[in-house]
Formats: structure tokens, C-alpha cells, sequence
């Protein structure tokens, strides 16, 4: 069998390095059409899925991590091809029961394959149990950490040189860069879990298809920075908790599949979407229906952005006039008619250096 993954960045694909490891398959990971005739070709990500149709192959296929046009602003220009990428006639490649279950309602006709990813790499050894010293911490937000009453360390996820290793991973859903690769709700928990940390999760995106309540990690709301600080200073307190979920996490992930045996089932995968039939794309009125549909949520966003900067300008205008109203009042009376004049001159643009430099040396005192 041979395999042709396309991809739009250099970044490393996981399901690539499965395969190879399952052995007698062919595998070839480009960011344009390569030579040949493949088996399946593979698209990474929404931007891929155009690129995969030039490829000369029997069939072919989309990997689908995450929905990648709802973590992008509805003013995206890039929302649209990202959400019209799911009408293509694909077979889609699942990793999580999640993604699976919103593909559905997103797409009822679309067809989806689940398939595994392999254990991820240990990191490094993972972070001692001591009782003392502050927690560490990877892939918290600021305003968590700063939410924070025991001390803690912040400190770079799993496999991003991280070191020394994190006691806890902290997995919330955040703002998703539109150019950025597609990563996987799951994957900070994965490479938390194979490092030997923990995690505190958020209620959202499947990661509670990994993370049991206290047996291997905590669950907190999405949104909740407050209460995911809580979570942490709790961990931060109770050391024994802490070592038992990540004795749990280090369990958990001892029974994920090893890369080869993940290959092996995607192969198994990839055999029956060439056995089954041809998928069809979605017709064209079903298309223009999608496409005016994102065209009414974006009218929306722009709508409500225009009346939240016409409000923000009315107040500025009310402001200015409060101002003025004030200034000439102020002018009524003889002693302050100078402060007054002393106030506009000072305003005048020509003082604007001196005003800054002003403002430096106040800022220092």
C-alpha cells in the first residue's frame, strides 16, 4: 500500500510515523503533489484539501483532529473554506469520539473512519514526587497562574524542551491561530500523561474521553480561570493527590497503543475505505445553503461590532461634551479662568515632546 499524507506546514505527522512503524507500507508526507500513483491520499488540514485532489490517487481521505473553523472568529475569511472543506467528497479520518459525534451533526452525510493515535514519546523522566517546593505547571494562562495562592512554576509543555518536567498539564480550550496547525483537543492531556503529570481539563472537546476525575486528572469548567486556580492550589496542597493521579496518568498512558500497533489499525482502516464506495461530496444546493449560512453568522458579527464601536462613540462623544460643559463653567469664575487657560495651552499640540517627556519622569518617581 502506498500512502501520501500532504500537509501545509513542515510540522510532524503523527499518523505518517504510525504507519511507517506497522511496516509494508509506503509512506510519503509532502506539501504539493508528489510523483506516483498512491493507494489513499491523506489531507492534514483544511488548507490540504484542495491539494489532495491533485494527487493521482485511488482514493482519498481528510485526518480530522479538531473542527478547526469553530475556533476561528466568525470575521475570518478563512472560516468559510475551512467549514465548505467538510462537503468535499472525503472519507474522514477521526482520532477522538468527540470529533466523531460533531462531525455528525456538522456533516450527516460526511463519512468518518476512527482510527488511533499511537502513545506518545516520554519527554524526559518525569518530575519527582517531593512534598516541598512550588507546583509546576505547563500550558496554564497567565491569569490562572495569577489566580493562584500556593506558589508554582510555569514551565513548557510536554515535548516543547520542557525542563524540568510538569507535575500537571493544563488543558483549556483557547483562541486558535488560523494558520497555526490543526492540534488535537487531547494532545496536551497525551503528552502530560506520557511525561508523568496530570492534568486539570476542562469539561469540553472530549477531553473527558481521557481524563477520569480523580483517577488520573481533575475535570473544571471551560472559562473558569478562578476555579482552575483552585483546582491547581488544591493539587499544589494535597501532595498525595497529586501522586495519585499521576501514578493514574502514568497508567493511562501504558495502555494507550504502542505506534505500531496504532499503524497497524490504520491500515486496517485504510483497506476498507479502498473496499467501500466512493464518497460523495454534497450537492450544490447544499453547498450554497452552507456558504449563505456563514454569510448571515458574519453579517451578524459585523452588525454587532458596528453598534458596539457607534456606542463606544457616543460615549466618547458625551465625554467630550461633559468636558466642555465643565470648561466653560469653570470660566464663569475669575480664579479658575487661568487654570483653564493654562489646561489648553498645555493640550496644545506643539507641547506634545514635552508632555512625554513629563509623563516619563513621573513615571519613574
Amino acid at each position: 500500500m502506498r500512502v501520501c499524507f500532504v500537509r501545509t506546514d513542515p510540522a510532524p505527522v503523527e499518523l505518517a510515523g504510525a504507519l511507517e512503524a506497522a511496516g509494508d507500507v509506503e509512506v510519503v508526507v509532502a506539501e504539493r503533489p508528489p510523483e506516483g500513483r498512491f493507494d489513499v491520499a491523506i489531507a492534514c488540514d483544511w488548507r490540504a484539501c484542495g491539494v489532495v485532489f491533485d494527487v493521482d490517487a485511488a482514493r482519498r481521505a481528510a485526518l480530522v483532529v479538531t473542527l478547526e473553523h469553530r475556533a476561528l472568529d466568525p470575521a475570518r475569511p478563512e472560516r468559510l473554506p475551512a467549514l465548505l472543506a467538510l462537503d468535499l467528497p472525503l472519507d474522514f479520518l477521526v482520532t477522538s469520539a468527540w470529533v466523531e459525534r460533531a462531525l455528525a451533526d456538522a456533516r450527516p452525510g460526511a463519512r468518518a473512519w476512527r482510527v488511533a493515535l499511537g502513545r506518545p514519546a516520554p519527554a524526559g523522566p518525569p518530575a519527582p514526587s517531593e512534598d516541598g517546593g512550588p507546583l509546576r505547571v505547563a500550558g496554564a494562562a497567565p491569569d490562572v497562574l495569577a489566580a493562584m495562592e500556593e506558589p508554582a512554576e510555569d514551565v513548557p509543555l510536554p515535548g516543547d524542551g520542557a525542563s524540568p518536567a510538569p507535575h500537571v498539564v493544563v488543558a483549556l480550550p483557547g483562541a486558535a491561530d488560523p494558520f497555526a496547525r490543526p492540534v488535537s483537543a487531547l494532545a496536551p492531556v497525551l503528552a502530560g500523561f506520557a511525561a508523568g503529570a496530570t492534568a486539570v481539563a476542562a469539561r469540553l472537546e472530549g477531553r473527558d474521553e481521557v481524563v477520569a476525575p480523580d483517577e488520573n486528572g481533575l475535570l473544571v469548567e471551560p472559562d473558569d480561570a478562578p476555579g482552575t486556580a483552585r483546582t491547581l492550589d488544591r493539587l499544589a496542597r494535597d501532595r498525595a493527590l497529586l501522586a495519585r493521579l499521576r501514578e493514574g496518568a502514568a497508567r493511562s498512558a501504558e495502555a494507550w497503543p504502542t505506534w505500531e500497533a496504532a499503524g497497524r489499525e490504520l491500515v486496517g482502516v485504510l483497506e476498507r475505505v479502498l473496499a467501500a464506495e466512493p464518497p460523495s461530496g454534497a450537492p450544490p444546493e447544499v453547498l450554497m445553503r452552507h456558504a449563505l449560512a456563514e454569510a448571515a453568522k458574519l453579517a451578524a458579527y459585523e452588525s454587532a461590532r458596528a453598534d458596539t464601536l457607534l456606542a463606544r462613540s457616543q460615549a466618547l462623544d458625551e465625554r467630550e461634551t461633559a468636558l466642555e460643559a465643565r470648561e466653560r463653567a469653570l470660566e464663569a469664575h475669575p480664579a479658575a479662568r487661568a487654570v483653564v487657560v493654562a489646561q489648553r495651552r498645555w493640550r496644545h499640540p506643539a507641547l506634545r515632546p514635552l508632555r512625554a517627556v513629563v509623563g516619563r519622569l513621573r513615571g519613574r518617581s
